[in-house]
């Protein structure tokens, strides 16, 4: 049995997949498709934004499988993507804002279509689920839901472990100004020991 979140970005997916890696599952944060294609043997959790784009697909090819959407209240949510846009808009690759253009119909934050497409997921994947509900859950971590919910849903015991609760956007900016300063060392290391060889091999 496999277990997939379907939640959109900024809904929780980092904290839902630390969850069940407590709970002693596999579980892989998905970053691209081929990624996930790739690593379906290895792992039997995966969470993040490729699998709402594919979770048609994957009900039909994993058939007892449990499907948990994270979701988030919609306010809350806009402002979160807002922010979130706004500080990566120069840095996301191309296979990021493709995913974007398929799960928003923009790869640019516009906070009416985003509400659109927010609505149009959660009806979408009830509808597809409905009257299956040992194999839908949804959950919103944001909200303070957790181990409580998640575990009968997975008939798994709830663990004395509190519920992660990851990816806030003081964790975010904590992880870019370390990525920040690592790539700042890396590359004045890389200047340094350019200027040592000129030296040595006497270029100066």
């Amino acid at each position: 049995m496999k277990v997939f979140g379907i939640g959109l970005s900024r809904s929780g997916s980092m904290a839902l997949n630390s969850a069940l890696k407590i709970l002693g599952y596999r579980s892989l944060f998905v970053l691209t498709d081929t990624q996930f294609e790739k690593s379906l043997s290895n792992y039997d959790a995966f969470t993040h934004v490729p699998l709402a784009v594919m979770y048609k697909e994957l009900d039909r090819r994993f058939p007892d499988s449990k499907f948990i959407l994270n979701v988030r209240d919609p306010e809350s949510w806009l402002q979160s993507c807002e922010k979130r846009w706004a500080a990566t808009e120069s840095a996301r690759a191309a296979v990021t804002r493709e995913l974007q253009l398929r799960l928003y119909g923009t790869d640019r934050f516009d906070r009416e279509i985003f509400r659109r497409a927010y609505d149009q997921h959660l009806n979408d994947v009830s509808k597809h689920f409905a009257g299956r509900e040992h194999a839908l859950l949804i959950l919103d971590i944001c909200g303070g839901e957790g181990f409580e919910k998640l575990c009968p849903f997975l008939g798994k015991p709830i663990p004395t472990q509190p519920f992660p609760h990851e990816n806030s956007a003081s964790a975010t900016f904590e992880n870019r100004f370390y990525m920040l300063k690592r790539f700042v060392i890396r590359h004045t290391k890389a200047r340094e020991v350019k200027r040592f060889l000129k030296r040595s091999l006497g270029r100066d």
